[in-house]
């Protein structure tokens, strides 16, 4: 899971992360903030599903934390935005980018837990994880992040959509069931593909928004092929 702070003041940023990455760990769940002083630093980076949670503060340099969240609900309406502000008076604007919920500074945790767990009420589907094993250490990914999966000896690498590698002991078939996902693809016989993290086709493989290449089998290239455009047809039907 990714998450968006955006804040001209550090202290804030500091705080506010503190206490997001606190409410995840409790929880088992791996979270990555990136933090922007400004919104125009937000937007030269943000793309749609990118975040999945971001907190904006209203009072900022020449875009407002309010213009920003209306730019980001143009282009992704999925993501769950936060507003947060030192007045009462943006209730209003916070509606009107459907916010999922409005901290008023100087807030705790309690204020943030009630928060996240709103956001996550209505982002269940996003938020399904799987367990995996690294010997005696266990830790949940989330879907979502994974970009792909190869086979290694007998257990498997998890490739996640920000580059990290987790070697675990469960094999590649054990996964692939434990995940049980329609976005997910067995495009070979010693990789599983996340659909929503394929930039594009190749010849033989398909390239990932990471860069890196997962290679299609050459047995069922064809019937692969069309498994993958069939469900990115009705994912744009979906979103129509």
């Amino acid at each position: 899971m990714r998450i968006g702070i955006c804040d001209d003041l550090i202290s804030d940023r500091i705080h506010l992360g503190e206490l997001v990455s606190a409410y995840y760990e409790s929880r088992g769940i791996h979270v990555d903030i990136d933090e922007f002083e400004s919104g125009e630093e937000l937007m030269d980076v943000f793309e749609k599903g990118k975040y999945q949670i971001i907190f904006m503060d209203v009072y900022m340099g020449a875009m407002s934390g309010v213009q920003a969240a209306r730019a980001i609900r143009e282009t992704d309406p999925a993501c769950s935005l936060v507003i947060t502000t030192t007045s009462p008076d943006h209730a209003i604007d916070s509606y009107e980018v459907h916010a999922s919920d409005y901290l008023l500074k100087p807030f705790g945790a309690r204020e943030v837990e009630e928060a996240l767990s709103w956001c996550s009420e209505s982002m269940e589907e996003q938020l399904r994880g799987i367990e995996l094993s690294f010997g005696e250490e266990k830790r949940t990914v989330l879907l979502t992040d994974i970009a792909y999966i190869s086979s290694e000896g007998k257990g498997a690498e998890v490739h996640t959509a920000s580059g990290e590698k987790l070697n675990t002991d469960m094999s590649l078939t054990d996964l692939e069931g434990d995940i049980d996902d329609v976005d997910f693809l067995r495009c070979h016989k010693g990789f599983l593909v996340n659909l929503n993290h394929i930039k594009r086709p190749d010849n033989a493989s398909f390239i990932m928004d990471t860069g890196e290449s997962v290679p299609i089998s050459g047995d069922n290239h064809e019937r692969i092929k069309h498994a993958f455009f069939d469900w990115a047809f009705k994912r744009a039907w979906e979103s129509r």
